[in-house]
Order: C-alpha cells, then structure tokens, then sequence
C-alpha cells in the first residue's frame, strides 16, 4: 500500500528536499559473467605489497570527480572498512588494481559475508582519464570473479539514480532491480539567517 508520490509530497510540504536516489541490483553470482576477453592484468594490493596510504593514494587518483563519492569523505575513511570489516571478507587481497598497458588505472573491492555468501562491490572506478572508453565493464566483471573465488551467493550491488553508465553496467551483466531509494533532508532551522 506504499504510495510513494504521497509521501513526496507530504515531505515538500514541510519543507524537506531530494537530495539524490540510489538504485539498487541483484543477480546470483554464479549467473554473472566472466572476464574472457579482459584488457587488464589484475594484481591485488596484497600481492603489490600496498599499504593503507598506498591503497588510498591511489583510490584518491580513481575517485576524483567520481559521482557516487562525496567529496567531502577522505579514502581513508572508507579504505579502513576494505581492510578490517567485522563481518565480510577484507585485507588487501580484498583489494584489486588494474592494469592497462602496464600502467595501474583500475581498482576494485570485492567482499562477501562468508556465513551467508551475500556479496558486495565496495568500490570500483577507473582513473579519470581512462573513463568512457568502455574499459568500466572489465573493472565490474574483475569484481565478479573475485567474489566468485571467495564463495560469493548473491551479488547486491547500487549507484546513485543519475549514474546512467554504472546502471547501464549492472543491466548488461544481467543484474536486476532489487529496490530504489530516496534521501531527503531538511534545514531544521528554517526562518534563520
């Protein structure tokens, strides 16, 4: 009985605004493809011998002016969670560059809840330069596998409703809609200066 435009407007009327909507995918693991055909060469941070300041010089390069990141939030922030979660699969083996003609311009951080095989994407981008040249579905696919080999179940995964190239990515992997979501807000002192 959920009516969302009733609630939309109930907000407006006491002064709430839409800051941005999230959609949300699902598809079992074992149903997404593969990375045959893959121009990278993956190696993990592990395996490179990074650190946390390594890993997070170089999420800050593939962050930059990406639309799912605030950029108010510091990579070292959310790099804490990839390497020391309670409860997924973390550590620098979580953590994989790619490579692109020898030059790293890839990252993705795969996890999964071992008691459950839910599975997650925690981040994945491409450096900015590297963008738009249809590189973005080898960095998803990497992620696939990667959960794949940690015995991931079911892959959920989101992006930001205006991220029109990450939800075209989940929909050619076969990925489907699971849910959308809405953030609002409100300036609670209204009337002030």
């Amino acid at each position: 009985d959920y009516e969302p435009d009733l609630f939309r407007n109930l907000l407006t009327r006491i002064d709430f605004k839409k800051k941005s909507g999230r959609i949300e995918y699902q598809n079992e693991v074992a149903s997404l493809p593969g990375e045959d055909g893959t121009p990278f060469k993956w190696k993990t941070a592990q395996e490179l011998d990074w650190d946390a300041q390594r890993i997070a010089q170089f999420t800050r390069q593939v962050t930059e002016g990406a639309l799912d990141i605030d950029p108010n939030e510091k990579p070292e922030d959310f790099i804490q969670n990839w390497l020391h979660h309670d409860e997924l699969t973390s550590g620098p083996s979580c953590i994989a560059i790619g490579f692109y003609h020898d030059q790293p311009c890839g990252l993705v951080v795969a996890q999964i809840n071992k008691a459950s095989g839910w599975s997650r994407i925690s981040y994945m981008g491409l450096i900015p330069v590297y963008r738009g040249k249809d590189l973005g579905k080898w960095v998803h696919r990497h992620g696939f596998t990667m959960m794949k080999e940690q015995g991931g179940k079911l892959y959920h995964g989101g992006t930001l409703t205006h991220n029109y190239a990450m939800r075209k990515l989940f929909e050619s992997h076969g990925c489907h809609v699971f849910c959308e979501m809405e953030e609002w807000s409100c300036n609670m002192r209204r009337g002030t200066k």
